[in-house]
């Protein structure tokens, strides 16, 4: 029981590992999604964005990181 959950903690270490240096090297920073916690509901019940502002299901990835950089 004690080797399976070395196993598994040195497993998920690793992935974190991994995933750290991989936002290092490329260089792009963390970002959520508009349909996610940053969503915000209006009096209508429409979600809008809490970064760009524009209403959830007019955002065609779920994205609007890229146009809020390019404007």
């Amino acid at each position: 029981m004690l080797k399976l959950v070395l196993v598994t903690l040195a497993f998920v270490s690793l992935a974190m590992l991994g995933m750290a240096i991989g936002v290092m090297l490329t260089g792009k920073r963390i970002k959520g999604s508009c349909g996610g916690i940053g969503a915000v509901m209006n009096d209508k019940g429409e979600k809008h964005c809490g970064i760009c502002g524009q209403e959830v299901s007019g955002i065609p990835d779920g994205s609007c990181m890229e146009e809020v950089a390019s404007s």
